[in-house]
């Protein structure tokens, strides 16, 4: 893709901005960012194979060498691979299609903002190169917006190989699209790509102007005093939403209708694409995972975006998924900002 220069907007809360964000490669004094100077591209590899199972991915090049930049294991070296490890690794079907490969970790295939914006945007890549597709291999689709998305974008079943514990497949061509992106920050041609492909005009009638989404069915990353915090929205005009609840065209439209937005971190704000330009956005914290992920995507999209963190709930050995309690005086201050 094109190199691009954005100017950042600063994200706006009562509290100093997490370390976090200022650690997003921008210029200091001009704000200018360059996530989207980086380079992605598209490999074709004739006689190509992909050897892989859900928790790991192998591309392998005609003369049997392991292409280690665009496969993935957890291991931190290639002699360490589990490519290496494997008795299979060298019985393998052949077909004369073209296959693209939209294989990410297992972790990331399971989160609809990694599946959106990391995956399905590299289609877009795929597209733009022009080159032919037969059929896309990905992992094994057990989740709602799996099916919802590839629908969208025009990809059909018979198009699909899943991975399974067999999968060892040689290619006439075997195409792997690639991000240039540092994890967690989207390029802001992934959210055009990913918005023009999923919105449509039929789904700007939404229900509520403002909207609190809630993760109270999510497994970590909650807000403890939700229901203190629920009812104190409730009061200033805010729905309780829960994403989940809702098919891809219900959020889609949900979204898109309002113009304050309320919302602990994680992977539903993805659906923040869809959100109209000048659309205000309060996303909620805990202390130990404040990433800079949506404010990024906000400026993409030209929303107003505000932060706030909570305090922390416990002592878990994994910050990612700590839990917070809201300090309702403190969320009102932010709000009062926001011009709520």
């Amino acid at each position: 893709m094109g190199a691009e220069i954005n100017t950042l907007l600063q994200p706006k809360g009562i509290q100093p901005i997490p370390p976090a964000f200022s650690q997003v490669p921008y210029d200091v004094v001009n704000q200018v960012y360059y996530a989207n100077t980086l380079p992605s591209s598209v490999v074709s590899i004739p006689n190509g194979r992909i050897y892989g199972e859900p928790e790991h991915c192998s591309i392998i090049a005609p003369d049997n060498k392991l292409i280690w930049d665009i496969s993935w294991s957890g291991e931190p070296t290639v002699g360490e691979h589990w490519f290496f490890k494997q008795e299979r690794a060298l019985q393998y079907k052949e077909t004369a299609e073209s296959i693209a490969i939209l294989t990410i970790p297992w972790i990331c295939h399971q989160n609809y903002y990694h599946w959106t914006l990391e995956n399905l945007s590299r289609i877009n890549l795929i597209r733009k190169s022009g080159m032919k597709v037969d059929k896309f291999i990905m992992h094994p689709r057990n989740l709602r917006f799996h099916y919802e998305t590839l629908n969208r974008l025009g990809i059909l079943d018979e198009q699909i190989i899943e991975v399974n514990q067999a999968l060892h497949l040689k290619a006439n061509q075997l195409i792997v699209p690639r991000l240039g992106m540092p994890p967690l920050l989207p390029p802001k041609w992934a959210c055009e790509f990913v918005r023009k492909e999923l919105f449509t005009s039929m789904e700007q009638n939404g229900k509520y102007n403002r909207i609190y989404i809630s993760r109270g069915s999510a497994k970590h990353r909650k807000i403890k005093n939700e229901d203190e915090v629920s009812q104190f929205l409730n009061h200033l005009g805010f729905q309780k939403i829960t994403l989940e609840n809702y098919t891809l065209n219900e959020q889609i439209q949900l979204i898109a209708s309002a113009d304050i937005i309320v919302s602990p971190h994680g992977a539903g704000l993805a659906n923040l694409i869809f959100a109209k330009p000048g659309t205000k956005i309060i996303e909620l914290f805990n202390p130990s995972w404040a990433i800079p992920l949506y404010w990024v995507l906000s400026n993409w999209c030209n929303l107003d975006y505000y932060f706030y963190i909570g305090d922390p709930v416990g002592s878990p050995s994994f910050p990612v998924r700590s839990d917070m309690s809201i300090q309702l005086p403190q969320l009102k201050n932010v709000l009062e900002l926001a011009g709520v």
